[in-house]
């Protein structure tokens, strides 16, 4: 078995920090870390929308000084009469829904498969008042989309399932 130098140990420990570091402050950079609340500010809006050939449905809330409206459309019509007035702790909700599925990594994305014309897109906008994640594509989807977009349209489904048992 080969012995390692306490120096060498050293030198591999610090060029390991220095390395994560490194990735950490690119992330941040490149703006795929999600800032803090205080950072952020309050949401002011949210957009999240995905399509293929078969369908498409679109969640969108606004944050007013009265609670949450609330719209969701599918195949690019209203599914409620009206808009629906949601708690205020909806938006905080989903900032951390967004915190917790490091959602915030999909910021900056943005690619579009040239080609074809029956595949699927998605487009993500989150306004705060002090920043913008914004995301998209069509055909492809950053890392970690899977299991994102399923936390978001899992938590959308709990709203509807909400609207249908008139809670809202």
């Amino acid at each position: 078995m080969k012995r390692y130098s306490s120096a060498g140990i050293r030198i591999f420990s610090i060029s390991l920090v220095l390395s994560l570091a490194i990735l950490m402050l690119t992330a941040c950079v490149q703006g795929r870390v999600m800032p803090s609340n205080e950072e952020l500010g309050r949401m002011v809006s949210f957009s999240y929308g995905w399509g293929h050939d078969h369908g498409s449905e679109e969640y969108q809330i606004t944050v007013t000084e009265t609670g949450v409206e609330y719209m969701k459309f599918v195949f690019n019509k209203p599914e409620h009469d009206s808009v629906v007035l949601l708690p205020g702790e909806t938006a905080e909700d989903l900032s951390e829904l967004i915190r917790l599925n490091q959602i915030w990594s999909w910021n900056g994305f943005d690619r579009t498969q040239q080609g074809i014309a029956d595949g699927f897109g998605f487009h993500l906008e989150v306004v705060y008042e002090n920043r913008t994640l914004y995301s998209r594509g069509y055909g492809y989807t950053p890392q970690g989309f899977e299991e994102g977009s399923e936390a978001i349209e899992e938590f959308f489904a709990d709203i509807e399932r909400r609207i249908a048992n008139g809670e809202f």
